[in-house]
């Protein structure tokens, strides 16, 4: 298909694909700046205040996740009501960001493809030139002190138990929820729209600790 049947240049395609293939490179570092609490890695032009609805989380790390889900998943809505297409659950970043590197000539002949290009590539270029990425990967024990005190869903803790050392064998999203429905983890705020409930790392890390699992391997 020639390039004046699309809304996109064969090269802007090209670009785009380059740019959200970045973004699995990008995860890490910004689920470590989440869960050390402390802004490592942002500046303060990404920092907002919490809403005094909302939980105590790091809401300039998880503003800039929410953000760039919100805007990739939006694109893909936008492209499969165009052509009629079913949308498909695109619930996380990697999984947007995958659907539109598979789909980019589909997003191309899309009305308003100019302007997804340009706000997906700056959004990926801010978070890259925003987040600053730590030597190994891991917590300190300081900041695993410190960061017993943040407050994470179950589904996040997926993303960060590598951060963790030993201490994070074993444990994942499933765990959580076990440990949960036993009665032996204690959420600490739960969202009153959406019913998702919050918890404290420094919990979750001495729930698992205590609470034998059933065997190895198992995530009960």
């Amino acid at each position: 298909m020639a390039d004046t049947e699309m809304f996109l240049s064969r090269a802007d395609c090209h670009e785009l694909v380059a740019a959200l293939r970045e973004i699995p490179d990008l995860l890490e570092p910004l689920a470590l700046a989440i869960i050390r609490g402390d802004r490592q890695g942002l500046d303060a032009v990404t920092c907002r205040p919490a809403p005094q609805s909302k939980p105590p989380v790091d809401y300039g790390a998880q503003a800039m996740a929410d953000d760039l889900h919100n805007l990739l998943s939006g694109w893909v809505r936008v492209v499969c009501d165009h052509r009629a297409m079913e949308v498909p659950y695109v619930g996380d970043i990697p999984a947007a960001a995958k659907w539109l590197d598979t789909n980019v000539i589909a997003l191309a002949m899309t009305p308003g493809a100019d302007a997804a290009f340009h706000d997906i590539v700056k959004a990926i270029t801010g978070l890259q030139r925003r987040l600053k990425r730590p030597g190994d990967g891991s917590l300190t024990e300081d900041e695993l002190t410190a960061a017993n005190r943040m407050v994470i869903t179950a589904y996040q803790i997926d993303k960060v138990t590598h951060l963790l050392g030993e201490r994070g064998e074993g444990l994942n999203r499933r765990r959580v929820e076990v440990l949960d429905k036993a009665g032996v983890l204690k959420w600490c705020t739960r969202d009153r729209d959406t019913g998702t409930r919050f918890y404290r790392l420094g919990d979750i890390l001495e729930a698992h600790a205590v609470h034998p699992r059933r065997g190895r391997g198992s995530n009960a």
